[in-house]
């Protein structure tokens, strides 16, 4: 139920919301929105961007090591075997 509504949200808001910096920030929103500690808001979070990047992504294309900064992942550590 979470992702159809989702999904549907994110074909509504890709064809309506405006483009540039606008489109940039609301990425970058999303982005946060992935480290959520609440699973629905960071699941939600997450179809809503992946619509946004499907729909909208060659718009996003320049910018894409922006958002990816967002997220400070952890350093993966290798361990040996």
């Amino acid at each position: 139920m979470l992702c159809k509504l989702s999904d549907n949200y994110t074909q509504v808001l890709a064809k309506k919301f405006p483009t540039g910096e606008q489109l940039s920030s609301l990425v970058d929103v999303l982005m946060e929105g992935l480290t959520d500690a609440q699973s629905l808001c960071s699941n939600g979070a997450c179809v809503v961007l992946n619509g946004i990047a499907k729909l909208r992504g060659a718009e996003l294309e320049q910018k894409v090591f922006t958002p990816l900064g967002i997220l400070k992942l952890p350093k993966i550590k290798l361990l040996g075997t």
